[in-house]
């Protein structure tokens, strides 16, 4: 017998509900040090802000902060 009917699941947001400080972008951390947020209007790129973080080399392979820390054919420590 197959399932005919809608289901409608509401997500709310834990940290909306409990009105903490917080962002639903995702961080992109950078080998420079340098961090951006997916979400246009994030005005706090902090990390407690941020439940997803992301290393910027996972979203773009050819990222220029990890080229700029090579040096010499070495990958230089950050």
């Amino acid at each position: 017998m197959a399932f005919t009917g809608s289901v409608i699941v509401e997500v709310t947001c834990t940290d909306c509900t409990a009105e903490l400080e917080h962002c639903h972008g995702t961080l992109i951390v950078h080998d420079d040090g340098v961090v951006d947020c997916t979400e246009q209007d994030c005005s706090d790129r902090d990390l407690a802000r941020h439940p997803l973080l992301l290393n910027c080399v996972d979203e773009n392979p050819d990222c220029g902060c990890a080229q700029s820390q090579q040096q010499d054919g070495f990958s230089l420590a950050s």
